[in-house]
């Protein structure tokens, strides 16, 4: 073999080897890239996560006391109406709440763009787990108890009683009943009353669970964002 096509062999060769290895590392800045986007994203959309739970924290928290409160007037005028008391105008105010009820408002925007990009975006296993199990389970389900049970109560048994039995303008005013005396002994209405406040105890668990659910994930994601 001559020297001159040694020559031409190596150096064939050895621009194969420059090729190759400038090919690989081109790979690598590009998956470096896109490792270092991924990562910006998904920073971004937890940022997204955090700020929409702190809103789901706020509504949660200002339901369960509106939901208390309305639980607590359900007793007293349950009480009254049992014991057979004697009817007074500070009673309308606790009738006028008779049909008030809350509704979360769940801030699921966030969610949704992550599922959008594909929630294997979060790279943390168990953080992934934890923002499906609270707006597929937890939020969902609150969501759905509100609209098919509670709402339909209100709506469909409260409603047309007060409409019935009182005299007032609109729900959240005070409601003054036609004739107490016949209020008290009107068996359907009291049984109405009952079962309506056991569904808000039931809502008011509801809710808590799904705000603990809301501060876990909240630090979990808080958590996370400290650590990159």
């Amino acid at each position: 073999m001559s020297s001159k096509f040694k020559f031409n062999l190596n150096y064939a060769i050895g621009e194969l080897v420059i090729i190759i290895v400038g090919i690989s590392i081109a790979f690598y800045i590009e998956g470096w890239r896109m490792q270092k986007d991924r990562e910006k994203t998904e920073i971004a959309i937890l940022q997204q996560l955090a700020v929409s739970l702190d809103r789901d924290i706020s509504d949660l928290e200002t339901n369960a006391r509106s939901d208390a409160e309305t639980v607590r007037r359900h007793d007293v005028i349950i009480n009254n109406l049992e014991e057979g008391g004697v009817y007074n105008d500070s009673l309308a105010a606790y009738f006028g709440r008779l049909g008030y009820y809350t509704n979360f408002i769940n801030n699921s925007s966030a969610y949704e763009n992550l599922k959008s990009i594909g929630i294997d975006y979060i790279s943390n296993d168990s953080l992934r787990l934890a923002i499906a199990d609270y707006y597929e389970l937890h939020s969902k389900y609150l969501i759905e108890i509100e609209k098919d049970i509670i709402n339909t109560q209100e709506e469909t048994v409260i409603a047309p009683l007060m409409m019935e039995h009182f005299d007032y303008s609109s729900f959240f005013n005070p409601a003054y009943p036609n004739d107490y005396r016949s209020l008290q002994k009107n068996s359907m209405f009291k049984s109405a009353i009952k079962t309506t406040k056991r569904l808000m105890e039931w809502k008011i668990r509801l809710t808590q669970s799904c705000l603990e659910s809301a501060q876990t994930l909240k630090n979990a994601i808080e958590r996370e964002l400290k650590r990159r």
